[in-house]
């Protein structure tokens, strides 16, 4: 099954991408600074996780 599809770690990892994507949209709509920390955070996960995606 796997020769087909994507191999399990790439899939977890585009998984993972897609639920803080949906997580940060929902958040920039907030204006606590408790939520505004929470998305800087979840900003800079986003971008190691497309790095990882890259290599």
């Amino acid at each position: 099954m796997e020769i087909t599809s994507k191999p399990a770690e790439l899939d977890e990892l585009d998984r993972r991408v897609m639920q803080l994507e949906i997580e940060r949209e929902a958040l920039k709509q907030e204006r606590d600074p408790a939520s505004k920390e929470r998305l800087r955070k979840l900003e800079k996960e986003l971008a190691g996780l497309r790095e990882q995606e890259c290599s």
